[in-house]
């Protein structure tokens, strides 16, 4: 893995990985890193740094912070095997509560910015969420699907205004590949 640049505005970094770009935020890569990376000045920030692949995962050391003294070219390096590329997005220990986050935020997106009501001269002013079950779909790999209602405050501005109030109940389906993050591929309103 080859640490490319740090872009200190977007706080992304840009590695090389088996002849691919990925642009990640700081925040995913080892305390150890990160801050190294963060005190390299302006001059540094275009200079390609490694970091050697260990042995084997079992009986390897931790890894050290990939050093380069501030005013030296990189030296031609011999081929290594390249490191596994690590994903974009960690998982997490409670895969259900992360899909139900997902799913949680789309619903309420989608009732403030996208749902239609009468005359569309509305704004949603109040959501909340009662979340039935987030489960695992049968005969698929991190897919799940969340159930639940939402509740609605609505201000319709047609005929002087008026406040209203109504809910639905509302299906969705999240799925994460591996190294991307979770994503909503279908959302159904009951």
């Amino acid at each position: 893995m080859v640490i490319r640049s740090y872009d200190a505005q977007s706080s992304k970094v840009l590695l090389l990985s088996e002849g691919k770009a990925l642009l990640i935020p700081i925040t995913l890569l080892p305390p150890p890193y990160a801050e190294k990376i963060q005190s390299y000045t302006d001059d540094t920030l275009d200079l390609v740094q490694t970091t050697p692949v260990p042995a084997a995962p079992e009986t390897a050391p931790a890894p050290t912070p990939p050093t380069v003294p501030a005013n030296s070219t990189p030296a031609p390096s011999a081929p290594a095997t390249p490191a596994p590329a690590s994903p974009a997005v960690a998982p997490s220990a409670d895969p259900v509560k992360d899909h139900e986050a997902v799913a949680a935020a789309h619903v309420r997106r989608y009732y403030k910015f996208v749902h239609r009501s009468g005359a569309n001269s509305i704004s949603v002013t109040e959501t909340d969420l009662d979340i039935d079950d987030t489960e695992a779909v049968t005969g698929w790999t991190n897919r799940y699907r969340t159930t639940g209602k939402v509740y609605l405050e609505i201000y319709d501005s047609i005929g002087g205004g008026s406040f209203r109030r109504g809910s639905g109940k509302f299906e969705v389906l999240t799925e994460q590949k591996p190294g991307e993050r979770i994503k909503v591929i279908d959302f159904t309103r009951k």
